[in-house]
């Protein structure tokens, strides 16, 4: 671990947006009790994870954050992200299923025996790897059930962009029950509905 300048982290401009009233409550912690986890960044200095607490500490005014430094590929750097915004809680259930979609596509591209159909395959022929599916992973790390990884991942791939577009910042994106039933229908029809 070691301290860098703030000055010098990189924030990719995918980020997600940090929510001022975590940051504030967590800028007060940190003043009470200091940072109990550092953030995390590659080598080149681009932040992985850790983008509300370094938005706490610029906030506190300070110039030096500790972090911890990982080298990981592209792919594994945005699992890494993604991973940190499903641990916390803070997500609705459509910004939850964006995630589980996304972070199935780079765990299938990191994993490809473990797509479904090649898995089994392999598996039949006496080559299955010990690499976990995706579902399977994914459960372990959030500890959420496959049918709520499955359920919000369908809201995800099949809510029409556009439409997912309008509901974003709406109490809809966070009501299952609706969304589920909004994904069942036509884009023509989901956009009628919202």
């Amino acid at each position: 671990m070691s301290e860098v300048l703030i000055s010098d982290i990189i924030i990719k401009e995918d980020r997600r947006a940090v929510k001022s009233e975590y940051v504030q409550k967590l800028a007060d912690s940190i003043k009470q009790i200091g940072l109990i986890n550092p953030i995390t960044i590659t080598p080149d200095n681009t932040l992985i994870a850790g983008y509300h607490r370094l938005n706490a500490f610029i906030l506190l005014g300070k110039v030096r954050i500790p972090a911890i430094t990982l080298n990981l590929s592209d792919l594994e750097t945005r699992l890494a992200e993604i991973d940190e915004n499903l641990i916390r809680n803070d997500l609705s259930v459509l910004e939850r299923g964006d995630q589980l979609l996304e972070r199935k596509r780079i765990y299938e591209e990191l994993y490809p025996e473990t797509k479904a159909g090649i898995s089994g395959g392999l598996a039949r022929q006496g080559l299955a790897s010990e690499i976990i599916s995706f579902a399977e992973d994914t459960a372990d790390k959030t500890g959420q059930s496959r049918r709520t990884i499955e359920q919000e991942i369908k809201i995800s791939r099949d809510i029409a962009p556009e439409v997912k577009d309008k509901i974003r910042d709406t109490d809809l994106a966070d009501h299952k029950t609706d969304l589920i039933k909004l994904s069942r229908l036509e884009p023509e029809k989901q956009a009628a509905v919202v």
